[in-house]
């Protein structure tokens, strides 16, 4: 059950004076904290659990994933939309982007040991995205909100996760959001929020990409 004290905190904002500014930020870093460990955090051991059709048919995208490079494109293409159909028809938009956000796909970390240098970043998302990005795409033309609901979730990604994921979902952030349909106001709201090097790092270069196309 949520904290009481947010609803008082919510209640005072609304009807009565605001409460300071110290307050309200500990208690959003409060509030954060608490979704991370009662919402996000049983949502990851749900995706350890996902039963195993569903669990099939991405590692089936994964395999169709890795083998595009060696195919021709019209026979990749097939291959693709085969999956794909099923995925749309088995699978809700919510199930897609738990799976790509999940530790397999976008965020998949690289070997263990493997220090996150810039070199080494550059390199693991360089993979991930030769993977990924094409296939994002053919989803996202089937899902126009898939690449708006894949940002929101990396969003989520805690400060308390490994820095590895904290630095793939920056990445994957600076590729998503000149891709979705988010308004920028609330692309704005959202990188206020959730303030961080990574996150700063993706707005900037969503306002750089907006400025380039005016």
């Amino acid at each position: 059950q949520m904290p009481l004290s947010f609803v008082e905190i919510r209640h005072a904002a609304t009807h009565n004076e605001l409460p300071s500014l110290q307050l309200l930020l500990d208690t959003r870093q409060r509030a954060l904290n608490w979704l991370h460990d009662h919402y996000w955090q049983q949502y990851r051991s749900h995706l350890q659990s996902a039963p195993r059709p569903f669990v099939d048919l991405f590692t089936a995208l994964q395999t169709a994933a890795k083998s595009w490079r060696k195919l021709e494109q019209d026979e990749f293409d097939r291959k693709l939309e085969s999956v794909l159909e099923l995925i749309f028809k088995q699978c809700r938009i919510s199930d897609i982007v738990d799976m790509f956000s999940g530790n397999d796909i976008l965020l998949r970390q690289p070997r263990s040991g493997i220090e996150p240098t810039v070199a080494n970043i550059n390199s693991a998302f360089g993979l991930l995205s030769s993977l990924w990005s094409d296939i994002l795409s053919y989803l996202a033309a089937r899902l126009p909100e898939l690449m708006s609901a894949i940002v929101l979730r990396l969003f989520q990604t805690s400060r308390n996760d490994c820095k590895w994921r904290q630095v793939l979902a920056g990445r994957w952030l600076s590729y998503c959001l000149p891709r979705c349909s988010l308004p920028q106001s609330s692309v704005i709201d959202l990188c206020l929020r959730t303030r961080s090097s990574l996150t700063i790092g993706a707005f900037e270069e969503y306002c750089s990409n907006m400025s380039s196309s005016r």
